[in-house]
């Protein structure tokens, strides 16, 4: 950015559900090291008002507003009815919740004091989640450039919408037949109980058509454009479906990731969203670990992966059988009943064990993967984490739940070679609808990532490589950060452009008095 030159301003508006804000922030911050302010627009309980809009000065709209424990990031927020949007207070809704009649005409109930603050503040772009619409629609109507947070991968994206178009789930006999999508340059198999519902149910065509209207605008290279979308991955991880979906999609993909390996994210963790106890806890035993370095199994299943009480009491005996040290975080969600025995039972299996950690809540995942005692993740494949564990170097047992994650689990799989899966079988996000993985399939994957063989250690030797490739995509002239670089240009030159226009506009306009 011009050392002369007004620095851009750019509005972000994350989804409200960790698995979405969590990359905003970090994308946020990555603008902000470019030199950009980055302002982030935060949906807040609506009877809370020391987070109303009324206080957006306060929270973001001055010159001493930036917060020096998020990055120098600056903050706004919008009022959004949790209740109309049948989400009970304190409630970690499963991801189904999201997508609801009620949840849709709440958070559609935001946009139009969006447009006022769009209006206020006049950022140069919009950087917003792909789930919000309207944000796109109302940057477009006010001339101000957008981009889309994708927050799975191009493989996915690719595939996901293959499926959709030529539906060769609707070829075979039964929900747990697989079929290949067709396309593509590996051969991938799914069934259709392991595609998102979006695939397989009627879903609102008006919201799907907004959706995508919004991920590709309306083309040209100015004005209130889409400037396309940004994704949390590199193109040494999937350079065929990068280059397919730049080819098919008709907008510009900017490939900025792995995002929690910048510079950037990472003071912002430093700072900001960590729990010094939780830290102390996992950090203390890895750190005290004395086993060979890239032993210790770290297992997170994300903050809405909820198992049953005899899954979990499976995932237990498993990890007794293979007998490998472990980390494991169990959500606090999870702890379905007030049956104390029961809990301590399953736990006594584990610790019987003598081998690892149960940590309960929160968890730096980050931080542990990155461990040199940690080698392998076993993971319910939310691309976040896939991310995450991609940029440490671990090797993975993959145990997809709900959402684009059986896709996720197949790129690691059948592409990077890096996963082993558990077998898992049935797609929900209601953890008793899923079928049962039994001891002997968590432990064999479990050796198939972190055994003495040789499949195991082809696994974790690709995954070391393919970390080497994460950390030269986003070093200063890596792809990740020349894709940042040229984004943000990008942007300064649509800037620049208006600011000419209306100087040659306002210079007629003098004339002609």
């Amino acid at each position: 950015m011009a050392a002369n030159a007004a620095p851009l301003h750019v509005f972000f508006l994350p989804f409200p559900a960790a698995g979405h804000s969590i990359p905003m922030l970090n994308v946020a911050a990555l603008f902000t090291s470019r030199g950009a302010t980055s302002t982030v627009v935060l949906l807040r309980a609506n009877d809370d008002s020391a987070d109303s809009t009324s206080n957006s000065n306060r929270c973001g709209g001055g010159d001493n507003d930036d917060n020096d424990d998020n990055g120098g990031l600056r903050f706004l927020s919008l009022p959004f009815s949790y209740a109309a949007a049948g989400i009970a207070e304190g409630e970690v809704p499963l991801p189904s919740a999201y997508a609801t009649p009620e949840f849709e005409a709440a958070l559609d109930a935001v946009g139009e004091p969006f447009l006022e603050l769009l209006k206020a503040h006049r950022p140069d772009c919009v950087v917003a989640d792909l789930q919000i619409p309207f944000a796109a629609e109302h940057a477009a109507a006010l001339a101000i450039p957008h981009l889309t947070l994708q927050v799975t991968c191009a493989f996915s994206l690719i595939v996901m919408g293959i499926i959709n178009h030529a539906k060769p789930h609707l070829g075979v006999a039964s929900p747990s037949e697989p079929f290949v999508v067709p396309g593509l340059p590996h051969r991938i198999e799914l069934t259709p109980a392991q595609l998102p519902s979006h695939l397989t149910a009627p879903v609102a065509a008006e919201r799907n058509r907004r959706i995508l209207a919004a991920q590709r605008g309306g083309g040209g290279g100015g004005g209130g454009c889409s400037l396309g979308m940004i994704l949390n991955t590199f193109r040494a991880l999937e350079p065929a479906y990068v280059d397919m979906l730049r080819r098919a999609g008709r907008f510009s993909a900017w490939c900025v990731g792995p995002i929690s390996s910048s510079a950037a994210a990472r003071r912002r963790r430093r700072n900001g969203d960590r729990s010094a106890a939780a830290d102390g806890e996992c950090l203390r035993w890895l750190d005290r670990y004395e086993g060979p370095p890239g032993s210790v199994l770290f297992l997170c299943f994300g903050s809405q992966g909820r198992f049953t009480r005899a899954q979990r009491r499976e995932l237990a005996r498993g990890l007794a059988i293979a007998s490998v040290p472990f980390v494991w975080v169990v959500n606090k969600g999870e702890e379905d009943d007030d049956d104390e025995e029961e809990e301590e039972e399953e736990e006594r299996i584990v610790r019987v064990s003598g081998l690892g950690l149960v940590v309960r809540g929160w968890a730096p995942q980050v931080e542990a993967l990155a461990h040199p005692a940690v080698g392998g993740f076993a993971t319910h494949c939310g691309w976040n984490s896939c991310a995450e564990g991609i940029a440490a170097g671990a090797a993975m047992v993959t145990w997809p739940l709900y959402a684009e994650q059986f896709v996720n689990e197949r790129l690691l799989v059948d592409v990077v070679g890096t996963g082993a899966p558990v077998g898992a079988r049935v797609w929900s996000d209601r953890a008793e609808e899923r079928g049962l993985v039994a001891a002997e399939a968590v432990a064999a994957a479990i050796s198939r990532v972190m055994g003495d063989g040789a499949e195991a250690e082809g696994r974790r030797r690709r995954a070391r490589e393919i970390a080497e490739e994460a950390r030269r995509a986003v070093a200063e002239g890596g792809t990740a950060s020349d894709d940042m670089a040229w984004l943000v240009a990008e942007i300064l030159r649509i800037k620049e452009e208006k600011k000419k226009k209306m100087e040659e506009e306002e210079e007629e306009e003098e004339e002609k008095m």
